[in-house]
């Protein structure tokens, strides 16, 4: 069912470890992206309170934020994990075989403007891997994204400073961020690059390198969704990982 066409292997291998990420242009069909939005719609809607469908509640309105574990619950993103193409990739870039038991991250991001940006990040800090080079995340827009609204953004580069310090005051769906102001001035050494994405694109980067994603003040549909995959032999570091959930407990609960 998921037809993917990855091409320029050999020069996004080279962006991926020069900058942290590379682009796949034009690799999954508009029909795959709307029926993984309508999948994904009618199970958050249905789910909300009992799931993990963040939601964000004005005075009139209950509006969709985020999903997150979709793999466990939708189908779709199973096969996401099992594609050869994908698997394939991992492989070619990094050397080293995927692990194909553990699946940790499977999320939709619905970016209205009440969601509003993602502050800087790097994902090894809900991840809490061992390795977070030895790690990617496939970022598949499901709509149209650019400067203007809700398109991700990088720190080209930054995945090699390491496993940064963050805290949990991001955002419902995205609660960690970085911290340490010295680790922020490091960051002008590396060039922001901002992605212009169409629907069907496809953005591979690793655990380590530092991003965001820009808010959406014109209110226009920009969803994305994501998967990842890490080494057959990357681990979590699990003490680190309970702490990073206790923290997310406790963030949630700031957001009530």
């Amino acid at each position: 069912m998921i037809n993917v066409c990855l091409k320029n292997l050999k020069k996004n291998k080279e962006d991926l470890d020069k900058n942290g990420f590379c682009v796949f242009k034009q690799a999954l069909s508009g029909e795959l992206l709307n029926y993984v939005e309508k999948e994904v719609l009618r199970f958050s809607w249905s789910n909300i309170g009992k799931e993990e469908v963040n939601v964000i509640k004005t005075e009139n309105k209950c509006i969709l934020s985020s999903s997150h574990n979709l793999v466990d619950k939708i189908r779709i993103f199973e096969l996401f994990y099992e594609n050869d193409y994908f698997l394939n990739f991992f492989e070619y870039a990094l050397g080293k075989k995927p692990n194909i038991n553990d699946r940790i991250n499977s999320s939709y991001f619905f970016k209205s403007r009440q969601s509003q940006e993602i502050k800087l990040h790097q994902d090894n800090a809900y991840f809490n891997l061992e390795d977070g080079i030895n790690c990617l995340t496939f970022y598949i827009p499901v709509h149209k994204q650019n400067k203007k609204y809700g398109t991700i953004f990088y720190f080209s580069g930054s995945h090699l400073l390491g496993d940064l310090d963050h805290v949990p005051e991001g955002n419902i769906g995205a609660s960690m961020c970085l911290e340490n102001l010295k680790d922020l001035k490091n960051l002008r050494k590396h060039k922001v690059i901002y992605l212009d994405l169409a629907p069907g694109d496809i953005v591979v980067h690793n655990a380590l390198v530092v991003h965001g994603t820009l808010g959406n003040p014109l209110n226009v549909l920009c969803e994305a969704f994501n998967f990842t995959l890490f080494g057959e032999f990357n681990k979590q570091n699990i003490i680190k990982y309970k702490k990073y959930k206790n923290n997310l407990k406790k963030f949630l609960l700031k957001k009530l």
